[in-house]
């Protein structure tokens, strides 16, 4: 699938690692609520934690993202679903500080990517 989506995947991701230095989650196809392909390149530390604490349904990020019904992007700090149980500020604790989400139906596909402190998307 990864091939028939980004054909020249190998560039693209590096290009990716570049825009997102602080790390990024690609998910494609997604079908019943999980994605045929993922690749995941947050740092391993904090994708431990997040799984650890079951993260995933209080992240607002992730909320936020499950709940787009068409193409949109959003920057993390511009994400309006309340914080209850702290996982954005955890996630400036592994360097993710400052990111951007972005949704599109394009193979039914997300992309969050985080940025270092300093930087802009």
């Amino acid at each position: 699938m990864l091939e028939t989506v980004l054909p020249d995947h190998d560039q693209q991701l590096h290009e990716l690692e570049a825009l997102a230095p602080s790390g990024f989650f690609l998910g494609l196809g997604f079908k019943l609520g999980k994605p045929h392909v993922t690749i995941n390149r947050f740092p391993e530390a904090w994708v431990t934690r997040w799984e650890q604490d079951i993260f995933i349904s209080h992240d607002p990020v992730g909320l936020w993202i499950v709940g787009q019904a068409k193409e949109n992007a959003a920057r993390w700090s511009e994400i309006s679903i309340p914080d209850e149980f702290g996982v954005l500020e955890e996630a400036r604790k592994y360097g993710l500080r400052y990111g951007a989400s972005f949704v599109t139906k394009m193979a039914a596909s997300l992309l969050p990517v985080g940025r270092p402190p300093g930087s802009r998307i």
